[in-house]
């Protein structure tokens, strides 16, 4: 649901984003120009499109903070409006589950620092059996959502509801 790549202006590539009440007020704040590239840096930071996903967050964060943004200085607790709605309005579902479990779990990594040694090996088993089966989940579903595309179904929305209504 992203159009353009970090060189380009995001307004102009994602028009539609501007109506968002958070977004439209990081335009407010600070141009359309700056908010722009603002959106350009959360969407390195926090998308799953973006080549820096794979990275740590904080690792993430720092090479845009330094290497992205040039001149800019990146203040994240105060965008985090923005990057609290930012996966709602710029991932399809599945891209979206997938940044919400990468979330939780690098969230859930950094809390476990702050565990007591004798409970550090157990938290991070249970996380890793979670992240498996988020894993095992997610495979599951693009597998049953490709055979769907493939085979020309459609399985749910509005156009599913209306098959056999008559028209009134």
């Amino acid at each position: 649901m992203i159009k353009g790549g970090p060189n380009e202006a995001y307004f102009e590539a994602n028009d539609g984003h501007r109506y968002v009440p958070e977004i439209s007020q990081l335009i407010e704040k600070y141009g359309e120009a700056k908010a722009g590239r603002y959106m350009w840096a959360i969407y390195l930071v926090y998308h799953p499109k973006s080549d820096l996903f794979d990275l740590p967050l904080e690792d993430r964060i720092e090479w845009v903070s330094q290497e992205y943004v040039g001149d800019l200085v990146m203040d994240w607790d105060s965008l985090s409006d923005v990057i609290r709605v930012f996966p709602k309005v710029s991932m399809e579902y599945e891209e979206r589950m997938y940044h919400d479990a990468v979330m939780l779990y690098e969230e859930s990594i950094r809390d476990a620092r702050l565990l007591p040694a004798k409970d550090k090996a157990a938290f991070i088993n249970a996380i890793s059996k979670a992240g498996n089966e988020i894993d095992k989940l997610k495979s599951k579903y693009l597998l049953s959502r490709e055979n769907v595309r493939s085979s020309g179904e459609i399985q749910s929305g509005w156009a599913s509801n209306q098959k056999g209504r008559k028209k009134v």
